[in-house]
């Protein structure tokens, strides 16, 4: 399993602790790498995932926001292509 993979499954855990709703804006990168114990870089690439799957929505300067308000339908549906 590559670093990202692993980056998108502490981020969704991430959201869940957090219980945060849809349209509610996750920490910044930099916050969230150093959170996760991981570079920026991983974090992007975790983010993008998450967005070509609906899950987040990553907006140019203004942040990434929580799309989907069903933990356990998204966390299913963000997970599935990583047990492939």
């Amino acid at each position: 399993m590559r670093l990202a993979d692993h980056v998108v499954e502490k981020l969704l855990a991430l959201v869940q602790s957090r219980g945060l709703q849809a349209g509610q804006r996750l920490p910044a990168e930099r916050q969230l790498a150093e959170e996760l114990g991981v570079s920026r870089t991983s974090v992007r690439e975790a983010i993008q995932k998450l967005a070509s799957q609906g899950v987040l929505a990553a907006r140019r300067g203004d942040g990434t926001y929580l799309q989907s308000t069903a933990p356990a339908e998204w966390l299913q549906d963000a997970l599935a292509p990583l047990a492939a």
